[in-house]
């Protein structure tokens, strides 16, 4: 039964830095290639339409790049458990860029 608990290492918060700045510039290379490939942007979204997903995109990856973080926060002894908690993260990643992106969009492009 030993086998299932989980041990907790201890992070620096240069590392959990490192790994949200990664996330942001993640998001942010994302976003901007659906941002700067518009040429003609509707008169109704505004002059500086593109602040909006330029600066929450990036911001809800940089937190989903934390979740992703986690594996390497808790570390179980079962490969099973690691396995899963390791596509979770994976999963969790990915949907934090699908609704950064749905976010960040909102009332230009996602209509």
């Amino acid at each position: 039964m030993n086998r299932l608990f989980l041990n907790f290492r201890q992070i620096s918060a240069a590392t959990i830095a490192k790994t949200m700045l990664t996330g942001l510039v993640t998001g942010l290379v994302i976003i901007s290639l659906f941002v700067f490939t518009v040429n003609n942007p509707k008169p109704e979204w505004g002059n500086n339409w593109r602040m909006q997903p330029l600066l929450l995109t990036p911001l809800v990856v940089a937190f989903g790049s934390l979740v992703f973080f986690a594996n390497r926060i808790f570390q179980p002894q079962n490969k099973t458990v690691k396995t899963l908690l390791l596509i979770g993260s994976i999963i969790a990643f990915v949907f934090s860029i699908w609704i950064g992106i749905i976010i960040g969009l909102n009332g230009t492009l996602w209509n």
